[in-house]
């Protein structure tokens, strides 16, 4: 668990870096008390947390890949915190702005609950879909697996789902680098490069869709300059 609660300690700090509280958002979560046992805030964790923890999470087993059952659910709550940030940085420079997937509630979800559907929805005079991914240093030296290896995977449906919602709307993928308090945005279209995988080992041999960089290399932008980036485009005639 010393991995995860790295993970935390980064997420964290990014959350400093950007003037926001992230016990706040936190106590906010559906369980909190269990969710701050998770992420070991609260120290206790015995065979009672565990169980229930397995009972929450039933029919969960393709999504977890190799993890154990509260490494899994720690990994959700980061990824929850993640895309809280940017909510929160959305709404702070007045964007209206709603959060749209399954887990929108911040309750753990059994395996049939989870959908592929996008994370945020802003709605102004056109609506743009937002998926939020994260990631963390490798063992490699690198401050994210896209660093070091010059692109990022989504699984299962994700892609096809993110595509379709191209077709009448703008949709925007936002990979933030935890550790540099930074993020890539793509936008999501008919011609884009990229690469069906049977099998990606970092997501339990499941399969990908693969999208490279151009110049194998993510353009990193400071997270305080997302806002202003976004209005950027609401502001833009849709072409």
């Amino acid at each position: 668990m010393i991995y995860y609660f790295k993970k935390l300690q980064l997420v964290r700090t990014m959350y400093e870096n950007c003037s926001l509280d992230l016990e706040l958002i936190i106590n906010t979560y559906f369980y909190p008390k269990l969710y701050k046992k998770i992420l070991g805030i609260e120290k206790q964790w015995n065979i009672e947390e565990e169980n229930e923890l397995k009972k929450i999470l039933q029919g969960t087993t393709h999504h977890r890949d190799f993890r154990k059952i509260r490494e899994y659910a720690f990994s959700l709550l980061l990824n929850w915190m993640v895309e809280d940030l940017i909510f929160q940085l959305l709404e702070k420079s007045q964007v209206s702005v709603n959060k749209i997937g399954s887990d929108k509630d911040r309750k753990l979800l059994t395996g049939r609950e989870v959908t592929a559907d996008p994370d945020l929805l802003i709605e102004t005079n056109k609506k743009i879909w937002i998926e939020v991914i994260s990631n963390y240093p490798t063992n490699k030296g690198f401050s994210s697996f896209w660093e070091q290896e010059g692109f990022f995977d989504l699984r299962d449906n994700k892609y096809a789902n993110l595509l379709d919602k191209s077709k009448k709307n703008l949709v925007f993928l936002v990979g933030v680098v935890v550790s540099k308090s930074s993020f890539f945005i793509i936008k999501i279209y008919k011609n884009l490069n990229i690469t069906h995988k049977l099998e990606e080992k970092n997501f339990g041999y499941k399969k990908t869709t693969k999208i490279e960089f151009k110049n194998m290399s993510p353009n990193l932008i400071s997270l305080t300059n997302f806002s202003n980036l976004i209005n950027h485009e609401i502001a833009k005639k849709r072409v």
